[in-house]
């Protein structure tokens, strides 16, 4: 197997994240213990054993965007598991 680690998780609004691309990249989430708020983001993160990272991270809006979009919009699986089916969402963005 290639990968070190994989990682998604469901941003809100009082949790603490810090989301920056470039040459160094930082992706720190903290998430708030108790009254988290509104779903703001979701991030998927993954480490290859080489060293590799790959992240990606889309707002509460784009993830139901594509949700719109998609024949299964109305199931329930994104009825009842939306967050499940965000980190999904997220990760099939790498293309």
């Amino acid at each position: 197997m290639r990968l070190k680690r994989i990682d998604a998780d469901v941003v809100c609004e009082n949790d603490e994240f810090v989301y920056v691309k470039g040459t160094e990249p930082v992706l720190r989430f903290v998430p708030k213990f108790g009254t988290r708020g509104k779903r703001k983001h979701v991030y998927a993160l993954v480490e290859f054993k080489s060293g590799g990272i790959q992240s990606d991270v889309m707002s509460y809006e784009e993830v139901n965007h594509i949700r719109n979009m998609a024949k299964s919009k109305d199931s329930d699986s994104w009825k009842y598991h939306w967050d499940e089916m965000a980190k999904k969402t997220v990760f099939s963005s790498y293309g």
